[in-house]
């Protein structure tokens, strides 16, 4: 592939579908889970959650989201939502199983949710 980089335990990657005593063999952790780059011998670590690009909004099927209440789904879309200034905001949209959506926010370290017709309103 010459000089672009490959995601470690991706399809392209020589590790990945390897068990782990042939990860060991091949002088890596045995519990590799991988998701990241090798670029000139350093790791790469790419993390969408963590700096996501500013006002990007990007899909995403989170499980984890179903926990936000009774009717959400895991489907919904996230953006850093960023101010000429450069302040900034992480904001979700939230699909409910009755094809509602539901805005999430942080407003002084709290938490809230609102429907997201009452925002736009």
């Amino acid at each position: 592939m010459g000089q672009v980089p490959i995601m470690v335990k991706s399809k392209l990657c020589n590790l990945h579908g390897l068990s782990p005593k042939k990860l060991v063999e091949h002088h890596e952790e045995s519990e590799e889970m991988g998701g990241y780059f090798i670029v000139n011998g350093n790791e790469k670590v790419i993390r969408m959650l963590i700096m996501p690009r500013r006002n990007y909004p990007i899909a995403m099927s989170r499980p984890k989201w179903r926990s936000r209440g009774q009717g959400y789904t895991q489907y919904g879309i996230s953006m850093r939502c960023v101010k000429e200034e450069h302040t900034a905001v992480n904001m979700n949209l939230h699909y409910l199983e009755n094809g509602t959506v539901m805005l999430n926010f942080i407003y002084q370290k709290e938490l809230f949710f609102l429907p997201l017709g009452f925002a736009l309103k």
